[in-house]
């Protein structure tokens, strides 16, 4: 699929969601314009990146909860340099506000061949922009500041996180950039694209899908990008514990064969 395709089925899709609720759009703006510079100033101060596993966030903050977060993948892939790639990572969230939430992690990466190391430090920031079913689609936006612990370059992200239920389904979706920071990196933005949708089965299972894409920054054909899409089951073990479980197929050559992921996150 050509750049060209990519852009217009973009600005496709934002229309068809956005141009019908131009209420929405205003009222993201209102509110962008009382909480960005307040989260500005918070994130300049915090060290994050975001992480290889593959994982799609939702826009919505509980004020006063604490998440903890296991994050697994591991690659197969006839490559054997691929094939065997290990990646765990751990997080710590809190809801600050109804509106502000925060969260800390550290990743590691366990590449064939090689001992298994830290891979990055981070922390983000998510901001809540609209109640939940409050207009058309949920929004909200995270911003994060990675460190790199291996000698790599650090980066900066945003995201724009959408969300929205129809009955028993749920729909979600990530549209990042991210930056490398640094005096020898490609100064053009990477792109990527997360996709989820599950229909709410039973509390413990629900059944969908998770579509993910790393365009890198436009330039590159199809095939040189990474793009994943496969089943996921989504649950509650109980009150607390919440799971994904998934297994992600490459549909791009620049994708490993598969990608198996792995969620366990516990609230309270």
């Amino acid at each position: 699929m050509s750049t060209d395709v990519q852009t217009v089925l973009t600005i496709i899709l934002i229309q068809n969601i956005a141009m019908p609720h131009n209420l929405l759009l205003q009222e993201i703006v209102v509110r962008l314009n009382s909480k960005i510079w307040f989260l500005a100033g918070a994130v300049a101060l915090l060290p994050a990146q975001a992480l290889a596993v593959k994982d799609v966030s939702s826009p919505y903050v509980d004020a006063g909860e604490i998440e903890i977060e296991s994050k697994t993948g591991y690659d197969i892939d006839d490559d054997n340099d691929v094939d065997g790639t290990f990646e765990q990572a751990f997080e710590v969230g809190y809801g600050v506000t109804d509106w502000l939430g925060v969260e800390a992690g550290i990743e590691f990466k366990d590449e064939p061949g090689e001992d298994i190391e830290t891979e990055k430090l981070e922390l983000e920031a998510t901001i809540q922009l609209t109640e939940k079913d409050e207009f058309f689609v949920d929004t909200g936006l995270k911003f994060g500041y990675g460190h790199s612990t291996n000698g790599g370059d650090d980066e900066l992200e945003t995201e724009l996180l959408l969300a929205k239920s129809y009955g028993k389904f749920y729909h979600g979706a990530n549209i990042e950039v991210g930056t490398a920071i640094g005096d020898d990196v490609d100064e053009r933005g990477e792109w990527g694209l997360g996709w989820k949708s599950k229909y709410k089965y039973l509390e413990t299972f629900s059944p969908g899908f998770e579509y993910h894409a790393s365009f890198g920054d436009g330039t590159d054909d199809y095939e040189d990008q990474e793009h994943l899409l496969g089943p996921v089951a989504y649950g509650d073990i109980n009150e607390n514990f919440e799971y994904e479980a998934g297994v992600l197929l490459g549909i791009s050559e620049a994708a490993p064969d598969a990608n198996l992921k792995f969620i366990l996150e516990y609230k309270f």
